[in-house]
């Protein structure tokens, strides 16, 4: 595995589940989310919770797809199925 490859692997580690850059992990933060408001949308405009992680998993899948030398075209049709 090449030194890029294993950048973005520890990248995703420490963003889910480690200590990103940015601050607290997408885990912890999630634990903290009433679910019953996922799909609210802030001010009635902003993404809503569901929206942003659907978001989030969609450019996770993306970019294994890419490390796995997937075609767009068959990142597509992994993608139309999961709608």
């Amino acid at each position: 595995m090449n030194k890029e490859t294993q950048y973005i692997i520890k990248s995703f580690e420490a963003t889910l589940s480690g200590q990103p850059w940015f601050g607290r992990a997408v885990y912890e933060i999630l634990g903290e989310v009433d679910e019953s408001k996922a799909n609210t949308k802030p001010n009635g405009t902003e993404h809503s919770m569901i929206e942003l992680l659907w978001h989030m998993n969609t450019w996770a899948e993306f970019t294994l797809g890419g490390l796995e030398n997937r075609t767009v075209e068959q990142m597509k049709t992994i993608e139309s199925s999961s709608q």
